[in-house]
C-alpha cells in the first residue's frame, strides 16, 4: 500500500511540521559548527613578497628548493627556474615569507639517470624502493643547522635575496 508523499516524510507520533523543523535545525548546526574553523580561529602572521637568485658556481641553479626558516614560525619554501630565479610562498601562491631573521637552506637533488628524481610521476622509475639520488650542492647548504646563509625580510623591503653557493 502506498502512502501519500505528505506522509512519507512523517516520523511516527511527530507531527511533519515538527519533523522538518527537528531537521532544519541540524542542519543549521551542522553549517554553523563547519564555519567555526574557517573563519572564528587565529589570524595568520603578517606575510610579504621575497624574491630572489640562487646560483651554484657562478651559474644560475636551476630546480633547487629554497626555503626560509625563522624560529617559531611557518617557513617559507620556493623552486628556482631556469635563471636560478625563486619566489617564496608561506601559506599561499606567492604570498611571501614571514617577518624577521631566517635561516636560508637550499637543496638540489638530482638522479644518476639525470633530472629531478622527486617531481611528481618520477616515482614510478623507482618501484623497488627509493629513488638513488644525490645532493649536487654541498651539504652545509642543505640544513638549517648547517647553513651559514641569512636573509631579513622586512616590511618595508625591497626583499630581493640573492645568493651564490661555493664548494
Amino acid at each position: 500500500m502506498a502512502y501519500p508523499v505528505a506522509n512519507r516524510t512523517r516520523k511516527k507520533g511527530i507531527p511533519q511540521a515538527m519533523a522538518w523543523t527537528g531537521k532544519a535545525v541540524v542542519w543549521a548546526a551542522v553549517f554553523s559548527l563547519l564555519g567555526v574553523p574557517a573563519g572564528c580561529g587565529p589570524k595568520r602572521p603578517k606575510t610579504v613578497p621575497v624574491t630572489g637568485r640562487i646560483t651554484y658556481r657562478g651559474q644560475p641553479l636551476e630546480g633547487a628548493r629554497v626555503m626560509f626558516y625563522t624560529p617559531g614560525g611557518r617557513p617559507a619554501t620556493g623552486t628556482t627556474d631556469k635563471d636560478g630565479r625563486f619566489r617564496l610562498e608561506t601559506f599561499s601562491t606567492s604570498d611571501g615569507a614571514l617577518l624577521g631573521e631566517h635561516t636560508v637552506v637550499i637543496s638540489k637533488y638530482v638522479s644518476p639517470l639525470g633530472g629531478d628524481p622527486l617531481a611528481p610521476g618520477q616515482e614510478k622509475l623507482w618501484e623497488g624502493g627509493p629513488p638513488p639520488i644525490r645532493q649536487l650542492i654541498p651539504a652545509r647548504y642543505t640544513t638549517p643547522a648547517a647553513s651559514p646563509l641569512r636573509a631579513k625580510v622586512t616590511a618595508e623591503g625591497p626583499n630581493d635575496f640573492s645568493f651564490d653557493l661555493t664548494d
